[in-house]
């Protein structure tokens, strides 16, 4: 509202000072598209001189005006202002350079200090007897660890009060809260650290969104933060007959007991200076890194859920603001990396001769993937290992050239790029598939270092690779395979 205001002002002083034919001043009865234009060309200068988002954010609000006034009672505008507004406005919003979050051991120090503060304020007992709030250093250690554990905007946390805020119970604590107005019912509960879950409504007035977040006992730092604040600005919001849970007061120091918080006198770097000394904290000290840090976490943790849930941000806000961090952009390079290492690892598995592959070869055809001479090795059964063949065991990727393979007994040959897979390996791969499967795995961490390659070789590259009839004729005789018993051992059978 104070914006649109601003913008009002703005408009008016400039077209009624706009100079008629007649020498008269122009009434906005008389407005046109050219006075419209004019107004706009004049905001963008101003901007380019500000470098701020003000004459911007009049533009758009006074646009927004006159179109109302223009669907409301249609025909008041004029029809070239009509047209003007069509196609908004020319100015565009400035981006301010994305912040970084805070460091782990940044976070670390801060909430630290807050925990401390609040405790101290806890085990005091003169703010519940004489219901006075806590003093704003307390205040903003109960902000920080709100900031840190809901990852809520500053201007949205400031904006909760005591009605934003329903504490679940046990019947039995229920019961005893009966009769309890609504402030008072949290304070007991919260006092006795009786309250299950927190449903806390939040507010953007920016975008218009009011939306619910349940904070269990099972997410600890939120509910205790929200917990504390109940218990310190609760007894003086209901002595002041207000729903404000952001509340200070001097300590020591005469009445007002509590006072509204005016966040303007609270800033975060001189109670960083106060309060955290064991290492220095990264500038900017604001309120939004806090976000930011609690936003990282939680893409990082989820990324697929977090871009899915969209109420932190849409993902192109996300992708345009939020990738500058240099938290993020390292996991992204470890996952490219591991990317491009597993596509590399598909690029060079094994070879497969399907039948029609070998009747060709047995043909006299020529292949890039295996020469002649291989190939007739390969016929005569030289190559075989116990699972597999193999083009050279003493070109082992496994051990230096010139050496024996030391996996030539196991199943790894089934992703190794030196192996040569025909359908008399088809019992085997497919014994081994029911084997390595991962359900069959007392260790999924295990599996995946040890195991997924070849399972993923034999059940994507090699079985597909056949007529589903000789898959079928293999899985017949798969029980009649002969392994390695250290192969059995290390899945974990006994043969």
């Amino acid at each position: 509202m104070n914006t649109l205001l601003a913008a009002i002002r703005s408009f008016l002083s400039f077209v009624c000072a706009q100079p008629t034919a007649a020498g008269h001043t122009l009434a906005v009865v008389d407005l046109r598209a050219r006075h419209l234009d004019a107004w706009e060309m004049a905001q963008m200068a101003f901007q380019k001189q500000e470098r701020t988002d003000t004459r911007y954010r009049h533009v758009v609000h006074l646009f927004a005006l006159l179109r109302r006034m223009e669907e409301d009672a249609p025909g008041t505008l004029h029809p070239t202002v009509v047209r003007r507004l069509e196609s908004g406005t020319r100015l565009s919003h400035i981006r301010r350079p994305g912040e970084p979050e805070f460091t782990t051991d940044e976070i670390r120090a801060m909430r630290g200090a807050a925990h401390r503060l609040v405790f101290s304020a806890l085990r005091a007992p003169a703010a519940t007897s004489t219901r006075r709030a806590p003093n704003p250093d307390v205040a903003v250690a109960l902000h920080v660890l709100w900031s840190l554990s809901t990852g809520e905007p500053p201007e949205v946390i400031r904006a909760v009060t005591f009605e934003d805020i329903v504490a679940t119970t046990d019947p039995t604590h229920d019961a005893a809260a009966a009769g309890m107005g609504h402030l008072e019912r949290l304070i007991h509960l919260a006092e006795r650290d009786a309250v299950d879950q927190y449903a806390v409504t939040f507010v953007k007035a920016r975008a218009g969104q009011r939306y619910e977040r349940i904070y269990r006992r099972a997410n600890r730092a939120a509910h205790h933060a929200i917990t504390a604040t109940v218990r310190l600005t609760g007894p003086a919001a209901s002595r002041g007959d207000t729903g404000a849970v952001w509340l200070t007061s001097a300590d020591p120091g005469p009445p007002p007991l509590a006072e509204r918080a005016d966040w303007r006198d609270l800033p975060l770097e001189v109670w960083i200076a106060r309060h955290v000394h064991r290492r220095p904290i990264s500038l900017p000290h604001v309120y939004r890194r806090f976000r930011k840090t609690a936003t990282t976490r939680e893409a990082l943790a989820a990324p697929t859920r977090y871009l899915r849930d969209g109420r932190r941000h849409t993902p192109g806000v996300f992708f345009s603001h939020y990738t500058t961090s240099e938290i993020l952009r390292a996991s992204a390079g470890r996952i490219l990396v591991d990317a491009i290492n597993e596509q590399f690892d598909n690029a060079v598995r094994l070879t497969v001769i399907t039948p029609e592959a070998e009747n060709l070869l047995q043909h006299g055809a020529h292949v890039d993937q295996v020469d002649d001479a291989t190939f007739a090795d390969l016929e005569q059964g030289t190559l075989e290992t116990t699972v597999a063949a193999c083009r050279d065991p003493l070109a082992s990727p496994h051990i230096p050239h010139g050496h024996a393979c030391p996996v030539s007994s196991t199943g790894d040959c089934f992703a190794c790029p030196n192996a040569l897979v025909l359908k008399r390996h088809l019992p085997a791969a497919v014994r081994l598939a029911e084997l390595t499967a991962p359900e069959r795995a007392a260790n999924i961490e295990v599996w995946k270092a040890r195991w997924r390659a070849v399972h993923e070789s034999i059940t994507q590259v090699i079985l597909p690779a056949f007529p589903p009839e000789d898959v079928a004729a293999a899985r017949a005789a798969a029980a009649d395979v002969v392994l390695d018993p250290t192969l059995h051992n290390d899945l974990g059978e006994v043969p």
